[in-house]
């Protein structure tokens, strides 16, 4: 059993059962699944902006630092404001590996569900 909020949030990830989903949410999903939406390159009218934007942030941010010498990483998502409807996916570009970036977000999943939890009690 696990001994934290977080710890059962990561293993619930893990798992696949994070967030808890209705049965309609796991069925737009599965059609999502199907088009493979989410496992794409950058759409092309996003390609050249999303490169150019990552290119000056991270010159911005880590100047001529390069690979593990860079203090800082980023991820830069672009997704429709209405990507709750099924069908819609979310471009990202970052300067850290994916492994990490996975990581990164599932811990701040995490926090804005905490975060959540306690503004509702």
């Amino acid at each position: 059993m696990p001994k934290s909020i977080m710890e059962q949030i990561a293993r619930d990830m893990r798992e696949g059962t994070f967030p808890r989903k209705s049965e309609a949410t796991l069925r737009e999903e599965k059609e999502m699944d199907d088009n493979k939406l989410g496992d794409e390159p950058i759409q092309a009218k996003y390609t050249a902006l999303m490169n150019a934007l990552a290119h000056q942030i991270d010159l911005v941010l880590n100047g001529k630092a390069q690979g593990d010498e860079r203090p800082n990483g980023f991820i830069l998502m672009v997704y429709p404001h209405n990507a709750a409807k099924p069908g819609h996916r979310c471009n990202y570009i970052s300067n850290s590996q994916r492994e990490d970036v996975i990581s990164l977000l599932e811990d701040q999943l995490a926090r804005f569900y905490k975060q959540r939890d306690k503004e509702a009690n």
